[in-house]
């Protein structure tokens, strides 16, 4: 689709209203999760802009986190290039640890959010089989009298 076609002007609300998917009003909302034109939600779409209570603690305390490790962070620096040798273990530690509060922020809005990151990767019934032949084998052991070998369940799957 072309802006000619649409008789649009070639403005930037033209171009970024026909880029961005429409979104049901409930949806947009209630600030959680974004949706396509047919109501499905996406995580990672676009989704309004206010943000709840929790989600703006959790925004904060990224700020104080990154308030502190960036100050820390030159200070070292600045003592390393001085001649303090110690704080050169510094200079790596502090970036480490605003990239742990990074990791932790966004792992604490997804929760808050609601998007779940973890998948149920042992679908196919292969994997149910050799996780009961695993759990019999177990069993096995634990009734078995100590110091009396057990064979290892068949690992041919």
């Amino acid at each position: 689709m072309s802006l000619l076609a649409t008789g649009s002007t070639g403005s930037i609300d033209d171009i970024t209203r026909m880029l961005t998917p429409p979104l049901k009003e409930s949806v947009a909302m209630s600030g959680r999760l974004g949706a396509d034109s047919n109501g499905v939600q996406h995580a990672g779409t676009l989704r309004s802009m206010t943000a709840t209570p929790g989600e703006w603690r959790i925004h904060l305390g990224l700020i104080l986190a990154l308030a502190v490790c960036i100050p820390a962070f030159v200070i070292e620096l600045a003592r390393a290039l001085g001649g303090n040798t110690l704080s050169w273990a510094y200079v790596f530690e502090w970036p480490l640890l605003a990239g742990y509060a990074f990791y932790m922020w966004r792992q604490l809005l997804r929760q808050e959010r609601g998007v779940t990151t973890t998948s149920n990767k042992s679908d196919s019934p292969g994997d149910e089989a050799a996780l009961a032949a695993l759990n019999e084998y177990f069993d096995q052991v634990h009734r078995s009298p100590e110091g009396t070998p057990t064979p290892a369940p068949d690992q041919s799957n």
